[in-house]
Order: structure tokens, then sequence, then C-alpha cells
């Protein structure tokens, strides 16, 4: 007896720390990666103050009260009264990372009477698909249906009115959390209730006391599911499009290769989650094999059905239901929404994991399981690493700009990334301050804000159905302030002029110069900047007197080397940072093709390139003419005696004639730090 406690203590041990471990890759950065992360955490933010009767932001948002995805909103909104934006984000991600991982283990206890080796199976699924795409809804579902099961499966054999009513509230927060898993775990539970009932039926004491117990249960329900009919039957999405399904060798191939484990890319990542679905193959092989065997071993005349529904074949009934709508569902369904197969398949993965941990394994199969998920898990993190520390930096310098967006104001963000992840990154300046801008959760009714009519002040159809945005509108409220993402991109580049023309101002840019903050000097309010000393905004102006046509009259150039401008950086520069625009025009004699001729700015510090970058200008090239643009930046800590240099690069020794060369500098400050 004492040994097995022992063994039972050290397992328990063992769970605990690989749990722990599992959760310091969200400690490495500031920020983690979620797609959906960056707009949760700025609802959140404005969820309290729509709630003041006398806040401006009620001239913008509404609430939505009875609608489903409000728990991880709640929860973030709760946890920014004590603690920073950013932080909260974490609590919260690190709460769905252990959260999934004990509830798993809370229900396996519960069903089995103890936990082995084998639950460390469900470290790696904390890391999941719809985790990096921030459904944090959806996580904190799953997490609740575990606990539901488990709790269940106590008030079936103890019974009580306490657990009753605790069981009602979690039906209600699993509703709040996210109602297609409220369909899946009710689906899920009347599979299993059918099951029980069928393993029992010649027990009809016991089954009469079963069907109390699902009646009970269904009453405690009965809130969360006119809640759900109202959601999906009076009041359907009504989202345009039509039907979309995944192909068929697709769909195989996600459950070889584990999908819900492949996170940024499928070709480098395709080894540690293939080595979760073979190691989940040979578990599963394993325990059919068992179950022939135990079958075999029943008297020959008797019905070998109760073999094939014992307890915890019931997990695999529900497992092989899901297997058949992961194959007959829609990955987008008109009307409803998509994502819907990744998050079939995740809840599929989350059934087999509790099928094949019901049951017990042999000690070496054990110790395979443990040093396989050690591996995934290791294998997986250095893989992601740098994607991981990318979105990070990306995600803070959008921060460090939200202190200088004046509160309540209307803010219109561009993001020219051409990353997937990155598409609702913007929204992380908007968590500091009260800042109203582009929100694509209150363009429906599945989140708790919405929009009320003729306030959203940002995007705007053409009558092609395009977006496009607009500086002032009858229909809208003024745009006070442009956010560009990404902005070294031609497109942002050209937006900027735009925009000045359109009366903004550049107000400041961020350390790594990838975004750019501009005020609308007609509505926008001044913005208290962070940095130390007097900051002088101006427009832009040239580095040299008459510099554009400068070398329009040059002599086809046929050298390695053009250079264009030499300049030392400024007094203002180094206490503020530098921004400098360089700008060519050139005219080719033939074609231009990409990898030619490059436009390069550079940074020398005493013979030491501190900043380089390099625009292809065959690649930008159109026709015989190419006009190519560059975003240099450094921050405020650039030595005072540094050398920027803008040239013309030309590798392949082609022919070429200039039109204009021109260099123009920004007297905007530049953020070093990002305000904590």
């Amino acid at each position: 007896m004492r040994k097995s406690l022992n063994k039972q203590n050290a397992e328990r041990w063992l769970f605990t720390g690989l749990a722990l471990l599992n959760a310091l890759p969200l400690l490495i950065f500031a920020y983690y990666p979620g797609l959906d992360a960056p707009a949760h955490l700025y609802n959140a933010q404005l969820l309290p103050e729509v709630l003041h009767a006398s806040s401006p932001l009620r001239e913008y948002f509404a609430i939505n009260a009875v609608t489903t995805n409000w728990l991880d909103h709640i929860l973030l909104a709760l946890l920014n009264v004590l603690l920073p934006s950013w932080l909260s984000l974490k609590t919260l991600q690190l709460l769905l990372v252990l959260g999934l991982v004990f509830a798993f283990r809370y229900l396996i206890v519960t069903l089995k009477g103890r936990a082995g080796t084998e639950t460390l199976l469900i470290l790696p699924f904390a890391y999941s698909f719809p985790f990096l795409l921030g459904f944090y809804n959806f996580i904190l579902g799953i997490i609740l249906s575990l606990l539901l099961f488990a709790w269940i499966e106590k008030y079936k054999t103890e019974g009580g009115y306490a657990k009753l009513a605790g069981i009602a509230l979690m039906f209600l927060l699993l509703w709040l959390a996210h109602a297609f898993v409220f369909l899946c775990f009710g689906l899920s539970l009347v599979i299993l209730s059918l099951s029980g009932l069928f393993e029992t039926r010649s027990q009809k004491d016991f089954i009469q006391k079963q069907i109390q117990s699902y009646a009970w249960l269904l009453l405690a329900a009965l809130p969360a599911i006119v809640l759900c009919f109202d959601f999906f039957v009076l009041k359907p999405l009504l989202m345009p499009g039509t039907d979309r399904y995944l192909p068929e060798s697709e769909r195989l191939s996600w459950l070889l290769f584990c999908r819900p484990l492949v996170l940024f890319n499928s070709d480098t990542e395709k080894i540690p989650a293939l080595a979760m679905g073979l190691l989940l193959i040979l578990l599963a092989t394993r325990v059919f094999y068992e179950n022939l065997k135990r079958i075999k071993r029943s008297e020959p005349g008797g019905s070998r059905l109760p073999g094939m529904f014992s307890r915890q074949n019931h997990w695999l009934l529900t497992t092989g239901i899901f297997l058949v709508l992961f194959f007959i569902l829609p990955d987008y369904r008109a009307g409803q929404g998509g994502h819907i197969s990744v998050r079939v398949v995740t809840f599929l993965f989350i059934l087999m994991l509790i099928w094949l941990c019901t049951h017990s394994f042999s000690r070496w199969i054990n110790r395979i399981i443990a040093v396989a998920v050690l591996a995934i898990s290791v294998g997986r993190f250095v893989q992601t690493y740098e994607p991981y520390r990318d979105y990070s930096s990306s995600a803070e310098e959008l921060a460090g700009l939200s202190p200088l967006i004046s509160p309540y104001t209307a803010t219109m963000t561009r993001n020219y990334s051409e990353n997937w992840l990155q598409l609702h990154l913007p929204d992380y300046a908007g968590t500091r301050n009260l800042v109203v801008m582009d929100n694509y959760e209150a363009d429906t009714r599945i989140f708790p804000l919405r929009w009320k009519y003729a306030s959203k002040p940002l995007v705007r159809f053409d009558k092609t159905g395009q977006p496009f945005f607009l500086l002032e509108d009858s229909l809208a409220k003024p745009v006070g302030a442009v956010l560009i993402w990404d902005i070294r991109k031609p497109g942002a580049l050209a937006e900027t002029d735009s925009m000045r023309k359109g009366g903004f101002i550049p107000e400041a840019i961020s350390a790594y110069g990838n975004a750019l903050l501009m005020v609308n000097e007609r509505t926008g309010n001044p913005v208290k900047t962070v940095l130390t000393g007097t900051i002088e905004i101006c427009p832009m102006h040239s580095m040299l007197d008459s510099v554009l046509g400068e070398f329009a009259a040059t002599a086809i150039q046929q050298g390695l080397y053009l250079d264009g401008f030499i300049s030392k950086v400024a007094d203002f520069e180094r206490k503020n940072g530098i921004v400098l625009r360089g700008r060519v025009s050139i005219q080719s004699l033939t074609q231009l093709k990409q990898g030619e001729l490059f436009l390069v700015a550079s940074m020398s510090y005493k013979g030491k390139v501190l900043q380089y970058q390099a625009t292809d200008v065959g690649y930008a090239c159109s026709d015989s003419i190419a006009i190519a643009r560059i975003l240099f930046t450094a921050p405020p800590s650039t030595p005072g005696g540094a050398e920027i240099k803008i040239y013309l690069w030309n590798p392949t020794g082609i022919q070429y004639c200039i039109r204009s060369f021109a260099l123009n500098r920004w007297k905007i400050p530049v953020m070093e730090d990002y305000p904590r």
C-alpha cells in the first residue's frame, strides 16, 4: 500500500513539474503570439468603461448582453484592475495552459481513481493551433467541459443539490465561454449517457436512478440551452458566403500529423506533430489489442457487447462520432462562420486522449510516453522560438505608442503587414489608453461590444464592396489620429504623403521603425510625449537644398556604386532618434529585373555598420521606370559621430539613367524604450 502511494506521489510530482516547465515559453517574452489576442485585450479594456453611463465611449459602443464569448473578456477586465494590460493577458494565457492540463488530469483521476504517466499526453496540446489563433474562449470552454465531465460523474454516484447547483453554474459559464464548445459538450454527454444506459440495461433499478440523475442534469442545463437556442435559431449570424469544405486528403493529413500541434509552418513543424500522431496511433493500437483479448476471454455462449461497451470505451464511441463529424462538417458554414474543422479536430483529439488515459499501460510504455512528450515539447519550442520573439517585439513596439494617443481619440489603423498573425496586432496600441480603434469584434454580435449606428469612425465600403477609409464623413465620427503598421512597405510610404496632404502630421515613430503615429491637426488632441526634452514637430524637409532633380542630367551610370548622400547624425537626432526617407526614380535603358539594382541606406560609426537596409529597385520596376522608397530609423541611443549614407548599388553592372534622387529627414520623436 505504501509503495503504491509513493508511486502515485511520484507521478503527481512528475506531472506538476513538467506542467510548470511546459508553461515556461509564456514567461520568456512579454507577449505570446495570438491572432485575436490583441482584440480581446483591447475590448476587455473598453468593457468596464462602456458600462459607465457617462463614458464618452458610449457614443461609439453598446453592450451585447445576451451573447457568447464573454468569459475571457470578463477575466481580462478583472485582471486589468490589478495588473498592466500585457501582464493581464499573460496571466490569462498561463491560466489557459495550466488550466487545461490540470483539468484533464482531474477528469482522469475522477474516472479511473488515479492518474498515470499517460496523462502527460495532454501537455503538447496546451499550445494548440486554436491557442495561437487567440481562441481563448474556445480553450476556456474545453477546460470547463473537462471539469463538467468530472463533476457530472461524481454527481451520478454521490448526488447532492450543492453539486447540482455547481453544475448548473458551470453550464452557464460554458455558454458564456463558447457556444460551439457547449454544443460539442452536450453531444458528448448525450452519447456517454446513452452508452452508460445500454451497458447497464439489465439493471432496471440502476437505470431508473440514472434516468432521474439525467433529468436533474437536463434541468440544470436548461437556462444555457435556452440561450443556445436563442443564439443559433432565433438570432442567427447571417454571415455572407457559401459553405467551404477541406479536401479529404487534407483531413487525413490533419489526423496523421496531429493538426492542433502545427502552429506556424507545417513544413518545419511536421516532425514533432507526426511523432505525436504516431505515438497516439501506437497507444490506440495497444488499447484495441487489450480490448480484443478481453472480449475473447468472455464466455463462449455470452454476448460480447458488454465488453465492447465497457466504461472506458464509451469515450471511444464519442471519439468516433466526432471523427465522423470532422469528415462531414464544412470548414466554413455560411451564416455561422469559419474555423469549424480545427475546432472539431481539437475536441476530437481531447476525447481520444481521455479514452486512452482511462486505460493503463505497462511501465516501458509509460517511459516512452514521458520521453516522447518531453522531446516533442522541446522540439516544438525550438522550432517556434523565432516567431515567438518577433511577435513579442512587434507587440511591444505598438504598445509603446499607446500612451502617446490621447484618450477617446478615434484612431484609424492601417496594417500593411503580410503576416497573417499580425492581422489585429495594431490593437495593442489601444490597450493602455481608452482609444477608439477599428474593432472587428464590434462588427459582429458574438462578442460583448458592438458599434452603435453611424458611430464607426473608420471604415466604409465603395460600390464594389471594397473597404476604404475616410478622414471625414458625415456618417461617422471624425478621425483624430492614424496609426500605420509596417510603414516600410511601398504602399504605406505613399500613404504617409497623402495623409500629410489631408492634414495629418507625423507625431511619433516606434523604436524599430515599423509603426508611425500621425495626428489630425484639425481634430486631433495634442499628444503629451513621454520623451524627455522639448520635441519639435515639423514637416519633412530636404537634407540638401534643391535635391530633387540634382542628378537629372547625370550621364549613363554603369559603376558598382553611386553615392547619393552622406551626412552626420545631428544633435536633435542623438536625443530623439532619426528618421530618414530616401526616394529614387530610375529610367533604365533595358527592362530592370529583380536583383539588378538596389537603393541602399546604411549607418556606420567608426567603420562599423550599425544599420543597413536595401530596397530592390528592379523588383519595384514598372515598364522602364522604377520608383523606390526606403525608410531608415535609428533609436535615440545612436552615437553622435555616426555617418549616414544613401547610395545605389549596381551588382550586375546594368546601364541606367537617374531621373531623380531625394532624401528627407523627419524631425519627429523615435521611441527608444517602451513606457510601462
